[in-house]
């Protein structure tokens, strides 16, 4: 059951579309053949900010994903292992895919120790060997217990730690993002010029797209003083 909500809420986190919902519209009316209307800021958003890469007015925390080449709403960062963008539509769903992972990988342990403690007791050792279709042998069955023990310990540790920083942000109400720029912002204030790689080596965060954000907000600044 946690290995099926594990799937669901991981291919919910890959589909869900987290595009600002006015790139969403222009993208619906393009498909319909509508002709595209001049952009203009709706009721809704009146802190919003134009996107001359989407063309169209979007809220003031989307951010335009250079990989996904669309806008997100609320943009928290891009994600490599789901091939799509997290944002505020589908931030949830990475959320409880992360907690579900959690779960999973500690489920993998408790049985991976019981299991190494079932192997100290000879008679259980020969019932856990020989309930294998092909009868596996001690020598064989040990090492790949040890691996799938080991694989499980250090994904439980990473991940909790990715999701444990998630919640601290959920409690500041930031982005990865946002909070990306906050420390950019206080170590350059505290080092001068330093490099934006200087400083991802010496901010302690779990998320491996840090640097490439970073890098990339700095990049799209020189690019706009030119």
């Amino acid at each position: 059951r946690v290995a099926l909500i594990v799937w669901v809420s991981g291919c919910c986190t890959t589909l869900i579309d987290p595009s600002d919902p006015a790139v969403i519209a222009k993208h619906r009316g393009s498909v319909r053949g509508e002709p595209p209307s001049p952009p203009s800021p709706p009721p809704q958003l009146p802190a919003g900010r134009m996107c001359y890469i989407c063309d169209c007015r979007v809220a003031a925390r989307s951010k335009h994903c250079r990989r996904c080449n669309k806008c997100v709403s609320i943009f928290d960062h891009h994600c490599p292992w789901i091939n799509n963008c997290v944002g505020e539509r589908n931030y949830r769903w990475f959320i409880a895919t992360l907690a579900s992972l959690v779960a999973l990988n500690l489920v993998q342990i408790g049985a991976s120790v019981h299991a190494c403690v079932e192997l100290a007791d000879e008679s259980e050792r020969e019932r856990i060997l020989a309930s294998y279709t092909t009868p596996m042998s001690l020598v064989l069955y040990a090492p790949l217990l040890g691996v799938s023990l080991l694989g499980s310990t250090v994904s439980a540790f990473l991940v909790s730690q990715l999701l444990f920083f998630h919640f601290g942000l959920m409690a500041r109400r930031v982005t990865t993002y946002e909070w990306i720029l906050e420390q950019r912002e206080r170590d350059q204030e505290r080092e001068g010029t330093a490099s934006c790689c200087d400083d991802c080596g010496q901010i302690i965060a779990p998320c491996l797209t840090k640097c490439s954000l970073a890098c990339a907000e700095r990049k799209e600044k020189r690019a706009a003083r030119r």
